[in-house]
């Protein structure tokens, strides 16, 4: 049975949603409840969406880079307590109104994609490099690895497809130990 909320915890609630930040982080003001159960009683009190204010998200975000560091989007959600997906709309406004700007791009490791690092105060942007094609990813990758280790992956790689598609032939060891009939 579903504990019942009281006034206190309402009163909570209500200073959880009014103010910026992540619920998840906040939650714990309200010791025996978890975020799921808070977003569903602030939504049959009609608090709305949690959503903090963006004005809000830009000042603490200003006040983050004016040490002159420049940082991504996800450094920037973790350090101002904010989700990611509201930090990012809320610094590509920025960019666009020349609050922000990128201050260069990064290769990241996994897909060929740049990652675009911030800085505070308007001025150009830097440009985004073009995606990296599927062959470009595969000869860095190559580069960089070791080729004894590339080609025992190569043949790895083919031997398991091979017995993914049934090509490989049972030897006659194995045959025998499984009661297979040699084909």
């Amino acid at each position: 049975m579903a504990k019942r909320w009281s006034p206190e915890e309402e009163a909570v609630l209500r200073e959880i949603w009014a103010e910026p930040g992540l619920l998840k982080v906040q939650v714990e003001r309200l010791p025996g409840r978890n975020a799921n159960t808070a977003m569903k009683h602030a939504a049959a009190m009609g608090l709305g969406l949690k959503c903090p204010p963006v004005p809000a998200i830009l000042e603490k975000t200003k006040a983050l880079l004016k040490d002159g560091e420049i940082r991504t989007i996800k450094q920037i959600a973790v350090a101002i307590g904010a989700s990611v997906c509201q930090t990012r709309k809320m610094v590509m406004r920025a960019v666009r109104t020349k609050e922000l700007s990128v201050s260069r791009f990064r290769a990241t490791a996994s897909n060929g994609n740049h990652e675009a690092y911030f800085r505070l105060g308007g001025g150009s942007n830097a440009t985004r490099p073009a995606h990296m094609t599927l062959a470009e990813r595969s000869r860095k990758f190559r580069e960089n690895v070791d080729p004894i280790e590339y080609a025992f992956k190569k043949k790895q790689y083919n031997l398991n497809q091979r017995i993914r598609r049934g090509k490989l032939p049972h030897d006659e060891l194995a045959n025998a130990l499984f009661g297979r009939t040699s084909a």
